[in-house]
């Protein structure tokens, strides 16, 4: 435990991360989805895991209410819920099945983005899918919500249902890139809508090149707990590849972070012969 020291990705440094592999326990990772409380503290989401399913299924998947102090930098843990599937909603087998609690793994889902509903439950974005998962107030799993587009499932390469063709020479239709479903999803601030937004470009129908350099955007009416059918198309900036969250600011103005592949600007070769 704890005897191989993490780095940053190779290709820009790399540059240690002060944590050492592998981890005692549950690590508390990044954050990919936040949502403000409104008394100073936050709702955030982890990733599915350690990067990939194949990697993560021993990884669960948990949420948190975390309060930072801005003047100290210093970040609390005010709760943790354990996100869990106890009364078989998913239709599929997942990675606890054979348990009673069937904590859910990052091998069964890839949540990236959450939005608490007005009535306690919590909605959370998906990228396996990609779907919207509804849970209840203690993480326990209540629907999971498959995305529909102008009469189309929309499917990533990893979604469930997808089956490996028995013809070699045939693939696997689909229109979302794999980690490409719903990286921001933002809610009104009546609570009665939730418009979820792709991370990228989807695939043009039939083809692997995107439809164009701007993301889909579907509407979710919450008191029906279904897609509405109407979906807006959000236009990248010049360089942009993805976005990393999205947040209504009121009815009409909603906050999206843009990114591009990168992880920061590499640093000059004359700071490296320096050290």
């Amino acid at each position: 435990v704890g005897s191989i020291p993490g780095v940053g990705l190779p290709g820009y440094g790399p540059r240690s991360t002060g944590l050492a592999m592998p981890f005692p326990g549950q690590p508390l990772q990044g954050f990919s989805g936040i949502k403000p409380v409104g008394d100073g503290s936050y709702w955030v989401t982890g990733d599915n895991g350690f990067g990939n399913r194949r990697n993560s299924p021993d990884a669960l998947l948990m949420i948190h209410r975390v309060r930072p102090n801005w003047q100290s930098g210093a970040v609390t843990v005010e709760n943790t819920i354990f996100l869990s599937d106890p009364n078989r909603v998913t239709g599929f087998p997942i990675q606890n099945e054979a348990t009673t609690t069937r904590y859910l793994t990052g091998a069964d889902f890839d949540v990236e983005s959450i939005q608490p509903l007005p009535d306690g439950s919590i909605m959370i974005g998906e990228e396996f899918g990609p779907y919207l998962l509804h849970f209840d107030a203690q993480g326990r799993l209540l629907r999971v919500i498959e995305t529909t587009m102008d009469g189309e499932t929309l499917r990533t390469p990893d979604h469930h249902a997808n089956l490996i063709p028995a013809n070699p020479t045939a693939g696997v239709p689909f229109r979302v890139r794999r980690s490409g479903g719903y990286e921001g999803m933002a809610l009104t601030p009546d609570g009665r809508t939730i418009w979820a937004m792709m991370e990228q470009p989807l695939f043009a129908p039939g083809t692997n090149q995107p439809e164009g350099q701007f993301l889909r955007v579907l509407e979710f009416d919450v008191a029906r707990m279904a897609w509405t059918g109407r979906n807006v198309r959000y236009r990248l900036e010049q360089g942009a590849t993805a976005i990393g969250d999205f947040n209504m600011i009121d009815e009409r103005r909603a906050l999206v972070i843009e990114r591009d592949k990168g992880e920061g600007a590499p640093r000059p070769e004359k700071d490296k012969e320096r050290e």
